[in-house]
């Protein structure tokens, strides 16, 4: 009389739950009755340790994913403050050295009525370029804005408007919603790109 091995439960419980492999399949890759498998799985109550285990392997996903992106945000942010402290820096070697009362000019040489050399020539004078001022405070609003951006400090208009989504969101989404969670990546993915 042969003796029938007895079949690795725990191996064939840990199969079915990490996969997806049907019960069916799985009697027959294991040569196990597929009522005796049914048995032993209603017993053992693999289709719950299943879910639990999906349910796991989501979150952990998520999390995961979160993670990833939260790093490549903290990362830009660190290259833009970086870049920001540069400008920053410009504009303020630029008024340190009063350069928006420079003017560049072009100049123009003639001979005998002929331009013969044209090149062009910073001039300092007493008024300021006013426009070059304007433009060193807008940068510097930007370069602010920026810097307060990639340090998470929002301008009211900014946090008004995060809030606006997140009302928005939580509008769409139930308690129960099996779908919440990928609307949640999509809007952390939108909030990424802006």
């Amino acid at each position: 009389m042969v003796k029938k091995n007895k079949p690795n439960w725990i191996k064939l419980e840990n199969e079915y739950i990490t996969t997806q492999i049907s019960l069916r399949k799985l009697s027959e890759k294991y040569k196990v009755s597929f009522s005796t498998m049914g048995k032993k799985a209603a017993l053992s109550k693999w289709d719950d340790k299943r879910k639990q285990f999906g349910n796991k392997l989501e979150t952990k996903t998520i999390e995961k994913t979160i993670e990833k992106i939260s790093d490549n945000i903290s990362a830009r942010n660190a290259r833009y403050l970086s870049i920001s402290d540069l400008a920053l820096d410009a504009v303020e070697e630029y008024l340190k050295e009063k350069r928006f009362k420079t003017h560049v000019v072009k100049i123009k040489e003639y001979c005998e009525g002929k331009p013969e050399e044209e090149y062009l020539d910073e001039v300092e004078l007493e008024t300021p370029d006013t426009k070059a001022f304007a433009n060193m405070i807008e940068s510097l609003n930007k370069i602010q804005k920026g810097q307060r951006l990639g340090e998470g400090l929002l301008a009211a208009i900014d946090v008004k408007r995060l809030e606006l989504e997140n009302k928005k969101l939580k509008k769409e989404e139930t308690p129960h919603d099996e779908n919440a969670k990928l609307k949640y990546l999509e809007a952390l993915k939108n909030l990424k790109d802006d």
